[in-house]
């Protein structure tokens, strides 16, 4: 669906290029098995006036989903784990974004991974926003959370190399996102970061 920015708040674009989503799981004692996300959309809706954000959302691909060991990445996208065919995107949106302080924020959100859907917070922090001559400011900020993956269905339990795999996944993000001029044609949005346009 195409949409255009509203004209009383600020929509900000995340560019994967200069972004990444990462994840950590241990196996055993270890720091384990070690991710990223290689294919991803987001949004963040800012209010002007206050200074705040309002909403942000972003859609991943999970089929882009890879943890960079062959033994891993054989078993990451079938049916005993991410199962990609069936649930081929992970969607996060909040509309409650508490402000702790002038860079602390509080997002609480909906995750929707492998087909359920369940509220998760995530701490961010405002890292910098970098106003430009030509209007492309850019924004930068970090977030972090853990998940229990039995709390989304994702139960495989074969041990790897002999050593079990933990049930929390570290979530790290570091996003780029670039202001959108007001009535600027958004192209195709995925669906699942569209609400977010209506917040």
């Amino acid at each position: 669906m195409s949409r255009r920015s509203r004209r009383d708040r600020s929509l900000w674009v995340v560019d994967p290029a200069r972004s990444a989503i990462r994840f950590a799981v241990a196996v055993g004692h270890l720091a384990g098995v070690q991710g990223c996300c290689a294919r991803f959309s987001g949004l963040l809706v800012w209010d002007d006036r206050s200074g705040q954000p309002v909403a942000v959302g972003v859609e991943i691909d999970a089929g882009g989903v890879v943890a960079g060991q062959t033994q891993c990445d054989l078993r990451l996208h079938p049916g005993d784990f991410l199962d990609v065919e069936t649930y081929p995107t992970i969607t996060f949106g909040s509309r409650r974004l508490d402000v702790l302080r002038a860079d602390r924020i509080r997002v609480s959100g909906a995750l929707r991974l492998h087909g359920v859907v369940r509220p998760i917070e995530l701490e961010a922090t405002l890292a910098a926003i970098d106003p430009r001559p030509d209007g492309c400011d850019t924004m930068r900020f970090t977030a972090t959370t853990d998940i229990n993956r039995y709390d989304f269905g994702l139960r495989w339990s074969q041990p790897l190399d002999g050593v079990r795999i933990g049930d929390r996944i570290h979530i790290e993000l570091d996003i780029v996102a670039v202001r959108v001029e007001p009535g600027a044609d958004l192209g195709p949005v995925p669906a699942g970061l569209d609400p977010i346009l209506a917040s």
